[in-house]
């Protein structure tokens, strides 16, 4: 009887795993903070951006202490990133870095690059 407790424990742990049961994003709050938002970031209501968590925007500061409005996305799985992603790229994309499991949206290279220097991902 205990074999099997652990054999079911066993394959319900790999079925966790095994089925894309990953990290869980970072939340847009840990992000903003992260990118060094001036302010707590305003998440968008429910129903969310197509393909998205949650999504919130926020203006950061640039290194030349203006600032710049960024818009941060995190998805449930790589497979929604990925759609999202597909469908931002039909539109013309823009700029913007992408994590794990998270993407922010920026307005121009130099923001871009600050953007990236912050979080880490790629800047695309």
């Amino acid at each position: 009887m205990k074999r099997t407790a652990i054999v079911g424990a066993a394959i319900a742990a790999a079925a966790l795993t095994g089925c894309g049961g990953s990290a869980a994003p970072p939340s847009v709050a840990a992000l903003g903070q992260k990118l060094d938002c001036l302010s707590t970031p305003e998440i968008s209501p429910p129903p969310n951006e197509l393909f998205t968590r949650e999504t919130a925007t926020c203006d950061f500061s640039m290194p030349d202490q203006s600032s710049q409005k960024a818009t941060l996305y995190t998805f449930a799985t790589a497979e929604t990133q990925a759609n999202w992603t597909k469908m931002a790229d039909s539109f013309g994309g823009g700029v913007r870095v992408d994590g794990k499991l998270w993407t922010v949206a920026i307005d121009g290279q130099v923001a871009g690059a600050a953007a990236q220097k912050r979080l880490g991902g790629v800047l695309k």
